[in-house]
């Protein structure tokens, strides 16, 4: 190769760096300085969201860079006791901090009548569901001793042969 195509190439090669570079500054207008205090963000919720949007800017490919304020979902709701405003205020400092908006929906306290009623369903659903597996485990097996009796005795047994289920 002579060294008028090197030349070439290595003129080509810098002039696409600094294309490059001059794209990538024109759109980085918007992130923060490497010297910025990172505690910052810590303390501060809406920073802590600029620190995000600025690790996403810098770490994610243009095409992964969509943002929802409801993860793609219609909504996003919290359920929370009405009295707890502490754990409100928390979640509200969460959502912020990840830029998300949430709906409250008051949630019911565990001595209302209507969940002790629930509660007694439940346990009237499992009592029978655990009669039924007892009574299919059961079932089971006697057929397989009656297929251990045919094997051992050589013949095949008919459906009568069977015990009934209650």
């Amino acid at each position: 190769m002579s060294s008028r195509t090197s030349y070439s190439w290595v003129a080509a090669g810098i002039i696409l760096f600094l294309l490059i570079s001059t794209y990538s500054l024109q759109h980085s207008s918007t992130r923060i300085p490497l010297a910025t205090n990172l505690s910052s963000f810590i303390s501060d919720p809406s920073n802590s969201l600029n620190y995000r949007n600025h690790l996403e800017k810098t770490t994610s490919p243009a095409s992964q860079i969509v943002h929802s304020q409801t993860l793609t979902f219609n909504h996003i709701y919290v359920l929370s006791l009405p009295t707890r405003h502490d754990r409100r205020e928390q979640m509200e400092q969460l959502a912020r901090a990840h830029g998300l908006k949430i709906t409250f929906v008051d949630a019911v306290n565990k001595d209302e009548p209507f969940i002790k009623w629930i509660a007694e369903r439940a346990v009237e659903v499992r009592k029978e569901r655990l009669r039924i597996m007892v009574s299919t485990l059961s079932f089971t097996l006697c057929l397989s001793r009656a297929r251990a009796k045919r094997k051992e005795a050589g013949y095949r047994l008919k459906f009568e042969e069977f015990p009934k289920v209650r």
